[in-house]
């Protein structure tokens, strides 16, 4: 009889718990604390599940204080529910109490050892009291248990805070095996390498990042400033643009953009956009530094030497702060702590630039001597460099040579420090990045792609029966007479050549948006100086709104992949042609990359504008970055004679202007117009 009481206490309880569930999942706790507060009543406190909805309720509205206090009497109602520990350890951790969160994270070990998550928020509280091989043991047992991506994010943050930049990353790529398409992840390890100064393999993560997830502030803020290391301050200018909607209050955003500016020349807009980024995080020692180097390069040297002191202020061991002061202070006149700071600056790092200007600074004061010891020393750290760094900066080279013709030649005439170049701008990373050696190898890479769209989508079915031959002729030619190897070839495309529809092919090899990107990154990241890349597109292609606001008429140029009806939110899955730039942008020095594209206003590609090319059928272009751009007539859908067969004449199958149905542009503002009985007709394609 004791034992049914009970049981019917318990149960009059708990009448309602259903519904404080159904309430806090539909996230509807205004209505939810009034059944709680009524069940409460009526159990006169003891309902244990009331309380713990409450408290994380609580918890959610900011209360944290409250939410441990419900929690705790939650426990003391059942001590052994360890989900009422776990979330009084979480209340503890989110009020900074890690000691007393571990406690309790420890008792919850004795009811639950196996459990991850307890396991997991342990690392978390062993992290932010630095107790990093305590941290690393947890989360590693964590995962021991049961992967999660939040485990391994944590595990690698504590590796890069240990400046083990190695295990950090041998932690992300281990989680990329098991979430491949996990952008924080490809993020987080384009980030890491590009503090290691391995560029290559940074923007390579990055844009995989970016084909994940495009509108991802902080990978946009890392792939711009690689763009930036290029001198490329447009298309950086383009990314940051977009990273400024998501996140118009982020310090180190305005900071680089800034020293865009700074790039461009443009001093005034240089120092409106780092003083807002000062605003925005006045203790970021960075932002102080390119603010001396700006106001250095303007004349402003008193301003110049407000902003290096502040900077060495917050960052002391950072010896080209040292340099810079040191030659602000030789522009005031003030000798004797220009010398000190250039020996400060030497003492800690023995860099040939603060020798040289140092020994201009000696001899502009008339120390001949001293200035000739060290040019000395200089010499011997420049002879040190190899070929490619000593050539690196033409104003270093005439600084030197008119420096020792003075030397052994005398007084004659007076020398001015180097003045700091785009070159030499540390942005929102901490260290310059070394230049990296590369082999020269001879190495032909192509991707060609075809796309006939066997969807059905908008009636295209059957409507693009050629685009694929073209892709697998074009493969065909680059390896029959231009010297391109079969491995090195990659052939995307959604049919089989010859057919509207067949056998269905494997996903590997179909031209979605996904396949294009990745295999485009894999050719790039692959280059190396003296090869020659090349890419050929042949498929539809159409306008879509700019995002960026780049493009002068309101929109942007794009291709169709297969899977272009695919995209999220009703809105078509499209690769816009600045994307396409940007990639193929990433490749080095002395690369020759050729692209062909078999569809209309392609030119954004190259970013050149149409009156630059010449009234014939086949179009070629070649920008300011080596990129050469083919296109045949507009909005056309394939480039080579359909027949077959290869005969010499790569392009005797171009069409006429306009046969495809679009005309000219139209006024600013407004699409192109299109004829959709003629480029959806059967006939696109053949040759005339």
């Amino acid at each position: 009889m004791a034992a049914n009481a009970a049981a019917s206490v318990k149960a009059g309880r708990e009448k309602k718990n259903w519904l404080i569930n159904l309430l806090y999942v539909r996230q509807e706790f205004k209505e939810c604390m009034e059944v709680i507060e009524e069940q409460l009543r009526e159990s006169n406190g003891m309902c244990e599940y009331a309380i713990y909805v409450k408290a994380l309720i609580k918890r959610q509205e900011g209360q944290v204080q409250e939410s441990l206090q419900l929690f705790q009497a939650a426990t003391c109602i059942s001590p052994l529910n360890v989900y009422n520990l776990k979330q009084m350890g979480r209340s503890l951790y989110l009020l900074g109490k890690h000691r007393g969160a571990i406690e309790v994270y420890d008792e919850a070990q004795k009811i639950s050892p196996e459990d991850w998550e307890i396991w997991h928020n342990k690392g978390l509280c062993h992290m932010y009291l630095r107790q990093y091989d305590s941290s690393i043991e947890c989360f590693t047992k964590a995962n021991a248990i049961q992967r999660h991506d939040v485990t391994f994010m944590q595990l690698g943050k504590v590796y890069a805070l240990q400046e083990d930049y190695k295990s950090a990353i041998d932690v992300y790529t281990e989680a990329l095996e098991f979430s491949p398409e996990h952008a924080e992840l490809l993020t987080t390890l384009g980030i890491l390498y590009l503090r290691m100064g391995e560029n290559f393999k940074a923007f390579d993560y990055l844009g995989n990042a970016l084909t994940h997830d495009p509108k991802n502030a902080k990978t946009i803020l890392a792939a711009g400033s690689i763009i930036q290391d290029h001198s490329d301050m447009d298309v950086a200018l383009i990314k940051y643009r977009v990273a400024a909607v998501h996140t118009p209050n982020s310090a180190q955003l305005w900071n680089n953009i800034g020293m865009c500016f700074f790039g461009k020349t443009k001093y005034v807009a240089a120092i409106a956009c780092l003083k807002r980024a000062l605003y925005l995080d006045p203790f970021e020692w960075i932002i102080s530094y390119n603010l001396g180097l700006v106001h250095l390069n303007t004349g402003q040297f008193a301003s110049a030497f407000h902003f290096f002191s502040a900077s060495i202020n917050l960052k002391p061991d950072f010896p080209s702060s040292y340099m810079y002061l040191a030659i602000t202070l030789s522009r005031l006149d003030d000798f004797s702590n220009a010398c000190s700071a250039y020996e400060k600056a030497i003492e800690m790092d023995s860099d040939h630039m603060f020798h040289l200007n140092f020994a201009i600074t000696l001899f502009n004061h008339g120390d001949l001597t001293e200035a000739r010891r060290q040019f000395v020393l200089f010499s011997d750290l420049f002879q040190q460099l190899d070929e490619e760094q000593r050539n690196s900066d033409p104003e270093v080279n005439e600084q030197r040579q008119l420096l020792q013709r003075v030397l052994n030649s005398g007084p004659d005439r007076t020398l001015w420090s180097a003045d700091p170049c785009p070159s030499h701008i540390i942005e929102m990373r901490v260290v310059l990045l070394p230049t990296l050696a590369m082999v020269k190898r001879a190495l032909c890479g192509g991707l060609s792609v075809g796309c006939n769209y066997p969807s059905k989508a908008f009636g295209l079915a059957g409507a693009v029966l050629f685009p694929v031959n073209d892709a697998f002729l074009i493969a065909e030619t680059l390896q029959a007479h231009l010297g391109f190897r079969h491995e090195n070839m990659c052939v995307l495309h959604d049919v089989y050549p010859g057919q509207k529809k067949s056998l269905k092919v494997e996903p590997a090899k179909c031209p979605t948006r996904v396949n294009i990107l990745q295999k485009l990154h894999q050719m790039v990241r692959s280059a190396r100086p003296g090869d020659m890349l090349f890419f050929s597109f042949s498929g539809y292609g159409l306008q879509v709104d700019d995002m960026d606001g780049y493009q002068d008429e309101g929109y942007e140029e794009a291709i169709l992949p297969t899977d272009f009806v695919d995209g999220r939110d009703g809105d078509y899955s499209v690769i816009c042609t600045n994307d396409l730039h940007d990639v193929l942008l990433g490749v080095p020095a002395d690369v020759a990359v050729t692209a062909v594209m078999a569809r209309s206003s392609v030119m954004a590609l190259a970013a050149v504008h149409s009156d630059q090319l010449r009234a014939s059928p086949l179009r070629r272009v070649q920008d300011s970055h080596g990129l050469s751009i083919v296109k045949d007539c507009d909005h056309a859908t394939t480039l080579i004679d359909v027949s077959g067969t290869i005969d010499g004449s790569l392009v005797s199958g171009l069409k006429l202007s306009d046969f495809c149905g679009l005309k000219a542009h139209s006024a600013k503002m407004n699409l192109a117009s299109h004829n959709r009985d003629v480029w959806q007709a059967t006939l696109i394609g053949h040759p005339i």
